[in-house]
């Protein structure tokens, strides 16, 4: 049965939807940052220092070491900035649902009026065939 908000509610479901969308990339955004921090990780307890030899070999172990631990770092910034994303995000998904329910409780009202508008006029119209049939003079006569 189609009623004026039909077009309102299916709007409202793709916009729902969409955000819907969003959120599960933003989500795999952020699980493949925490993966590149376990790597980060594990490439960081895999780090040696030597025990003996050139002092500049020292030196690259640790600008190595200081590498990877400032990757890890922007990796995490990048991971709090995805969870401020996924919060308004969230928030932006509620206040679509919200507008969903709101467009489709009008539209399950305006049907239930069509429908009682409907019956009424089948009433109406039983009720006029009946006295039609009723006050048919041929009816009598067989009677």
């Amino acid at each position: 049965m189609k009623t004026p908000f039909d077009a309102l509610v299916l709007a409202q479901k793709k916009r729902l939807e969409a955000k819907e969308l969003e959120i599960l990339r933003t989500n795999n955004q952020i699980a493949a940052q925490y993966a590149k921090i376990d790597e980060l990780q594990i490439a960081l307890s895999q780090v040696i220092y030597p025990k003996e030899g050139d002092f500049s070999l020292f030196l690259k172990t640790n600008a190595q070491k200081k590498s990877l631990i400032n990757d890890i770092d922007t990796h995490r910034t990048h991971i709090s900035t995805l969870k401020a994303e996924l919060k308004s995000l969230q928030e932006q998904r509620r206040i679509i649902y919200i507008e969903y329910e709101k467009y489709k409780h009008i539209q399950e009202r305006e049907k239930e009026k069509i429908i009682s508008e409907l019956k009424r006029a089948e009433s109406k119209n039983l009720d006029e065939i009946a006295l039609l049939l009723y006050n048919n003079p041929i009816q009598k006569e067989m009677i």
